[in-house]
């Protein structure tokens, strides 16, 4: 160890470190030597690109020319590497496809007090992601992208799956169109987690844009966890559903109500064209639409419960 930076040897072969004389740059590279993550202390940008590399050298990822090449590298590095403490980590993902074959992208669990990490696309049309799999109890922001992964060979899929945590989308597009060879599929699935699609006091688009398959079993499925929304739901293509378009169970709750945020500033809307049962609720599921009636959720039949199955 040469004595610079603030580093020397002692007389008894310890390492002496005087901060004083240490760069703050050269204090977070010695902290990432012994795997001890920094405090932020501002709020953070993180840079995705399909021209980026995945190889932790200098600075990668903090500056738009040195960007990771995929967003799982992106939020392990932040998760890795950083406390958020009460800070925001943006993950800025530049226009591009960056699906994988028959591979989800699972969110790391990070450390924070209130901060976290939100993944924001250059558009909603422009960012492809794969399917999405929450299973630590973290906290993400979700903006401006579209979830469309690829499945071939599985049994199940969904675009967004919460079995833990908690995920917000903000003007999402889901997509299940590609999923082939799947039997039992759909655009949310929380089976333990909460997904909220928020209104806002920002400006920034809000709600979610469903984009099913002719057929599929449902569009929404909540399975003793938590969809929670308050901007609109729309379902851009016509489709049938064998099972329902939302579907309760096992205490889910799926909750649809009017917020105090002046985006949209009005009741949310279920809009869209879609052949089938409206909902259906099983096992003490619960779908809450605030008086909204029955026929609020878009089907041709009407909804069904049963085994202490509500609809309010």
């Amino acid at each position: 160890v040469k004595p610079r930076y603030g580093l020397k040897i002692g007389t008894d072969g310890s390492l002496d470190v005087d901060f004083a004389q240490m760069p703050t740059e050269k204090i977070e590279e010695l902290i990432k030597t012994i795997r001890v993550p920094i405090w932020l202390t501002k709020d953070l940008t993180v840079y995705v690109a399909t021209t980026g590399s995945d190889t932790l050298d200098e600075k990668r990822g903090l500056s738009p020319d040195r960007p990771f090449a995929t967003l799982q590298a992106a939020t392990r590095f932040v998760a890795d590497t950083y406390n958020v403490s009460a800070y925001r980590v943006t993950i800025q993902v530049a226009a591009g496809d960056y699906r994988s074959q028959n591979r989800s992208l699972v969110l790391p669990s990070y450390t924070a007090s209130t901060g976290t990490i939100a993944i924001v696309g250059a558009g909603r049309d422009d960012v492809l992601l794969d399917n999405i799999v929450n299973r630590y109890s973290a906290h993400y922001i979700i903006r401006d992208v579209t979830i469309a992964g690829i499945v071939s060979e599985t049994s199940y899929a969904h675009n967004l799956q919460l079995e833990s945590g908690e995920v917000e989308l903000f003007n999402v597009a889901l997509n299940t169109s590609r999923f082939s060879g799947c039997t039992s599929f759909s655009h949310i699935y929380s089976n333990g987690g909460v997904c909220k699609i928020p209104a806002t006091s920002e400006s920034y688009p809000t709600g979610i844009h469903l984009y099913p398959q002719e057929a599929q079993p449902y569009l929404l499925r909540v399975d003793a966890g938590v969809i929670n929304v308050s901007a609109d739901i729309s379902v851009e293509t016509p489709c049938t559903v064998s099972d329902a378009t939302v579907y309760a169970k096992s205490l889910g709750l799926f909750d649809m109500f009017t917020s105090g945020f002046p985006n949209p500033g009005r009741a949310p809307r279920f809009t869209g064209t879609v052949s089938g049962k409206r909902y259906y609720i099983v096992t003490n599921g619960i779908i809450d639409v605030h008086g909204a009636g029955p026929e609020f959720i878009p089907g041709t039949i009407p909804g069904a419960q049963s085994t202490g199955g509500q609809y309010i």
